[in-house]
This record gives structure tokens, sequence and C-alpha cells, in this order.
């Protein structure tokens, strides 16, 4: 039994692992997207 708990905990642990990389690449492309919507915000003020 204590074989398969030590086996089942590295699958739970494997998935969190890959779930995190995804997870990780979609905050990094939302943080460079920001800037820009900012900075056309400001340039949208400075139109009107």
């Amino acid at each position: 039994m204590g074989r398969f708990k030590g086996s089942r905990d590295n699958k739970p642990k494997g998935q969190p692992k890959p779930i995190s990389q995804p997870k990780v690449r979609r905050p990094g492309r939302n943080v460079p997207s920001p800037p820009r919507e900012r900075p056309a915000g400001y340039s949208t003020c400075a139109t009107r």
C-alpha cells in the first residue's frame, strides 16, 4: 500500500507541474498586453 500511495503522490505532483507551466505562460502574455493597452489609453485620452 505504501508503494501505491507513493506512486499516486508522484502522479498528482506531476500533473500540477504541467498545469502550472501553461498558467505561467498565460499570465506572461497578459502582462505584456496591459502595458500596450495603457499607452493606447493615454494616446486615446490625448486625442480627446
